[in-house]
């Protein structure tokens, strides 16, 4: 299968001052257009098919005002005013969901983890008796001497929408695992092992109102050390809809060109 890549630079100068990234985004579909609008368009329909939650990379470029809406011409889906010479650009680490607030309770403060007892908020699966948590400036620490360490928690989540779970600064000994399921100890969602440290993530459609996130050491004598971990509903652009089709008003009266080009995940 052939994978698409695009890549992107930002550059911000304020006086001597400069700020600059570069990222490449890849994927395995890919799409361009280049649609002729014409003078005095008003809702001229623009074929434009997208996944929106496949969406990895988004760039839309005309040289005069527009208004643009979502499959239908009242804007009911979305919308937005693309400006002459402005691009809109989009890329799949652009934004999450609730502002930045984690759907997960103390998963990064860990209070009250402390000798037997586990994070507040947080539900031992395993057999109790001999695992051990300290945390130290806000980092935690978890083994068992004895037996397998599993801690879990239920979250609250909305049906069909998508939700990435961040697990940053792992490390430890032994093999370990991060699972995300829709019952208790299930992986049906995501599942990822954490046995080479650093930060991790598992990206995943909600299925039903609840779901349920786990992290575990896999045997006697394993050492779990977290950072942290949040929970966050994804935001795409354009809204949470798919999109069929594009209706498109000129502002500026003068003939343009609208210039699309996307790369996306191919749904199996």
């Amino acid at each position: 299968m052939t994978t698409y890549t695009k890549n992107l630079t930002q550059r911000m100068r304020h006086g001597s001052r400069e700020l600059q990234q570069s990222s490449a985004f890849a994927a395995e579909g890919h799409s361009a257009l280049a649609a002729a609008i014409g003078a005095s368009a008003a809702n001229q329909v623009v074929t434009f098919a997208c996944t929106v939650l496949d969406l990895e990379f988004l760039f839309m470029l005309a040289d005069q005002d527009l208004l643009i809406e979502w499959n239908d011409n009242v804007g009911a889906q979305g919308s937005i005013y693309l400006k002459a010479d402005k691009p809109l650009v989009w890329d799949n680490s652009a934004m999450y969901g609730s502002g930045g607030v984690t759907l997960i309770t103390n998963g990064k403060v860990w209070t009250g983890a402390t000798g037997t007892t586990e994070p507040t908020g947080w539900a031992l699966l395993s057999a109790a008796g001999t695992e051990g948590y300290s945390v130290t400036a806000g980092v935690l620490t978890m083994t068992d001497p004895a037996r397998a360490i599993q801690l879990e928690q239920e979250v609250t989540v909305i049906s069909g929408r998508r939700y990435r779970v961040r697990m940053t600064g792992v490390a430890g000994t032994g093999p370990q695992d991060l699972e995300i399921g829709t019952t208790t100890g299930a992986a049906d969602l995501g599942s990822q092992s954490l046995t080479a440290g650093g930060d991790f993530e598992i990206e995943f459609t909600a299925s039903g109102t609840s779901a349920f996130v786990h992290f575990i050491t896999d045997a006697a004598g394993d050492t779990l050390i977290v950072n942290d971990i949040v929970l966050e509903e994804v935001v795409r652009p354009l809204g949470l809809v798919d999109i069929t089709a594009l209706y498109v008003t000129n502002l500026a009266g003068v003939a343009t060109t609208l210039n699309i080009d996307t790369i996306q995940d191919v749904t199996p």
